[in-house]
């Protein structure tokens, strides 16, 4: 009976050795050498900062022409806003579309740019007439069309005429300008001397 009884000990025992192995040369020797390969890959990283593939360069391109875009877009509404005779020649332009009559523009004081200044803000006054519904479109185009132009107050009263529906508004606006730092007008340069 031992000797069976250790026969039995000794096969089980291969048993349980050939299964051991079987996993450690299944699943723990393939992740060692994924192990090995991933901190090589990484110790290659550490040591250089040069290390750019495609898809990084196609990246930081695209950021670029955003950002170009940007600065673009932003000197566009700068020139509008900054210069008042093409700002209140926008606004006579979105009163035209939308059916009412600008009767009268009144500028504030000019606000400039300084150095270290984020923005500047120019205020406007303005009166228009026409239908209330037509007039609230006008000042939703005001603010949507230009998004440097913010209306900051409106009154608005029935018209003197007797018979007419039309309704007066006073309209205060803000002109926003905003200063682009230097270092995107570098860029926008440097992008568009590249062009």
């Amino acid at each position: 009976m031992s000797a069976g009884f250790d026969r039995q000990i000794i096969s089980q025992a291969v048993i349980v050795v050939g299964i051991t192995a079987f996993g450690w040369f299944k699943f723990v020797q393939p992740r060692q050498q994924e192990l090995r390969d991933l901190e090589a890959t990484m110790s290659i990283g550490q040591t250089s900062n040069n290390i750019v593939n495609e898809d990084m360069v196609q990246r930081l391109a695209f950021r670029l022409d955003e950002i170009r875009d940007a600065v673009h877009d932003l000197e566009r509404v700068n020139a509008v806003t900054s210069d008042t005779s093409r700002l209140f020649s926008r606004i006579m332009e979105i009163g035209e579309a939308n059916g009412v009559r600008v009767t009268n523009l009144d500028p504030g004081a000019p606000s400039e740019l300084k150095d270290g200044d984020t923005h500047a803000v120019a205020r406007v006054s303005l009166t228009v007439s026409g239908s209330y519904g037509n007039i609230a479109r006008f000042l939703e185009s005001l603010g949507t069309s230009n998004r440097y132009v913010r209306v900051t107050g409106v009154t608005v009263a029935p018209a003197a005429m007797h018979g007419s529906n039309d309704v007066v508004a006073n309209v205060n606006c803000e002109a926003l300008q905003f200063a682009t730092p230097a270092a995107f007008k570098a860029i926008k340069g440097d992008i568009d001397a590249d062009a």
